[in-house]
C-alpha cells in the first residue's frame, strides 16, 4: 500500500510493501533513503532558487537511467520557467530509487556553474552531519 504527502512543493512517496509499482520503468526497485528525502526537503528552497536543469542536470540523470525518456523530455519543456522545471525534478527525485539523490548530488558537483556545485556541498554537508 503506497501513501503520498506533500510538504512544499516536495511531494514524497511511500510504499509498504517493496513490490510496489515503480514510478518510471527505468527505477531501481527500492525507493530513496529516509535520510536523503529529508536532506533534500532541508534544502528545498536553496535547490529550486538556484537549480537550473537545462544545464545538464536532466541530461546526466538520464544517462544514469534515473530519469526515463519521458520525464526527460518534460522536464526540458520549453513550456516550463526554470523554477517550475526545478521543483518538477525536486518533486520527482525522491520517487525514483535509491541511486537518485546520489547520482543527483553528483550531477551538481559536476556542473559548470557555481550555484550547482554550492547546491552539491550542501548535500554533502548534510549528509556529512
Amino acid at each position: 500500500m503506497a501513501t503520498r504527502s506533500s510538504v512544499g512543493s516536495l511531494t514524497v512517496s511511500r510504499s509498504s510493501s517493496s513490490s510496489g509499482p515503480k514510478s518510471s520503468p527505468s527505477s531501481p526497485t527500492t525507493g530513496m533513503s529516509e535520510l536523503h528525502r529529508s536532506i533534500l526537503k532541508q534544502c528545498l528552497v536553496e535547490c529550486k532558487d538556484k537549480l537550473h536543469v537545462e544545464v545538464d542536470i536532466v541530461d546526466y540523470l538520464y544517462s544514469k537511467s534515473i530519469l526515463s525518456a519521458n520525464d526527460r523530455a518534460d522536464l526540458k519543456s520549453s513550456q516550463l520557467s526554470r523554477e517550475a522545471q526545478a521543483c518538477r525534478l525536486l518533486d520527482r527525485l525522491p520517487s525514483l530509487g535509491s541511486k537518485a539523490f546520489h547520482c543527483f548530488a553528483s550531477a551538481l558537483r559536476g556542473s559548470k556553474l557555481q550555484s550547482h556545485t554550492e547546491m552539491a556541498s550542501l548535500l554533502y554537508d548534510k549528509l556529512a552531519e
